[in-house]
C-alpha cells in the first residue's frame, strides 16, 4: 500500500498474535484487484482491546482536512517525492512513515525513510536512497490538525 491510499475496510476480524498464544489481533480486511488483504489495527487480550488505526486510518480524506496545503505539496506527495519545505506529515504522506531518530537537542527531530525498498524515480530517472530529513518544532506550526480522525 502507497501512503494516503484510499481503501475501503469490508469487515474487521481478529486471529491469533504472531508468537502470542493469549493475544489475538484485529485484522481490517480490504480488496484489492479482486484479493483480499489485511492489516492489523489493534490487539484484544483477556478481553481487553487495543485499538491503535487512529495513527494509520483517516476517516476524512486528507485533501480536505489539508486543504490549506499547497498545491504544489499535493503534487509532490501524488508523485511520492518529498522536496524542500515539507514538514513531517507532508513527507509522511509523500513516502510513508518515517523513523524518528534520537537526539540530544529537543528542538530538532531527524527522521529516517527507509522508503520500505520501493525504488521511487529522481528527475534524472535514477533510483534514490533514504531520504534523511531533519526538522524543528516550527516545522509542526503548518501541519494543521495533528489528531488522526
Amino acid at each position: 500500500m502507497l501512503p494516503i491510499q484510499k481503501l475501503q475496510i469490508k469487515t474487521v476480524v481478529t486471529d491469533l498474535s504472531p508468537g502470542s498464544t493469549d493475544q489475538r489481533q484485529i485484522m481490517a480486511v480490504f480488496q484489492k484487484d479482486g484479493k483480499d488483504y489485511a492489516f492489523p489495527i489493534g490487539s484484544v487480550r483477556a478481553g481487553n482491546y487495543q485499538i491503535y488505526s487512529d495513527n494509520m486510518l483517516y476517516i476524512q480524506d486528507p485533501h480536505e482536512l489539508y486543504k490549506h496545503w499547497p498545491a504544489d505539496v499535493w503534487q509532490a506527495i501524488e508523485k511520492h517525492e518529498v522536496k524542500p519545505g515539507m514538514n513531517e506529515l507532508q513527507a509522511d504522506f509523500a513516502i510513508g512513515m518515517g523513523i524518528p531518530q534520537q537526539q540530544s537537542d529537543p528542538a530538532v527531530k531527524t527522521v529516517n525513510y527507509p522508503n520500505g525498498g520501493i525504488k521511487w524515480a529522481s528527475r534524472s530517472g535514477t533510483s534514490r536512497p533514504p531520504v534523511k530529513t531533519h526538522f524543528t518544532t516550527a516545522d509542526f506550526s503548518s501541519a494543521g490538525p495533528s489528531s488522526l480522525a
